[in-house]
């Protein structure tokens, strides 16, 4: 069995920086935003083939989303060409009207994106478990919502000083109303 490398101690916010926000925009339907966000991560260093992610991400659009909850959305992918976990968001307060799945419209008002590197297989879920977390907590997506700069969306992250969890079970991530 190949052994992870511990992951205790690693703030959510490490794993990503305002560079990585995009903040207000509603001009972009849902995959030029998803290709916008897998830009931000590119420019980060942390993905050697922006191209390759993006069709992988469409490929397996309905696969790789998870409905944290009503208004937040969390794509989800492994890439190959990940050199390390990355994180981007896109915070759009009025909401974007998204049909990823079933064809169902939904208002969506907060995208993060998450890709790892194929060697790392739990990383996306320990991630997902992290954000699932931070935004069920009183007032911080509201707090998002409101913020008007990229920096300030990334210091809500940081000063809710929410760390990767070392193991995860489904009810972390599971939503329980529907």
């Amino acid at each position: 069995m190949n052994q992870q490398t511990p992951t205790n101690n690693i703030p959510l916010s490490s794993l990503f920086s305002s560079d990585e926000i995009i903040c207000g925009s509603t001009e972009l339907d849902e995959e030029e935003m998803l290709h916008r966000l897998i830009e931000r991560i590119g420019n980060s260093g942390k993905l050697r083939d922006i191209e390759e992610a993006f069709t992988i991400i469409i490929q397996l659009k309905c696969c790789s989303l998870t409905y944290l909850l009503p208004e937040v959305a969390v794509f989800h992918a492994r890439i190959p060409s990940m050199k390390s976990l990355g994180i981007a968001l896109a915070v759009i307060p009025s909401g974007i009207e998204c049909c990823w799945t079933t064809g169902e419209t939904k208002t969506i008002k907060l995208v993060v994106l998450v890709l790892t590197p194929h060697k790392e297989p739990g990383g996306y879920m320990r991630t997902i478990t992290a954000i699932s977390k931070v935004c069920q907590r009183k007032g911080f997506l509201t707090n998002i919502y409101k913020a008007t700069e990229p920096e300030k969306i990334w210091d809500y992250f940081d000063q809710e000083d929410m760390q990767l969890p070392e193991f995860v079970t489904a009810g972390d991530i599971m939503r329980t109303t529907f």
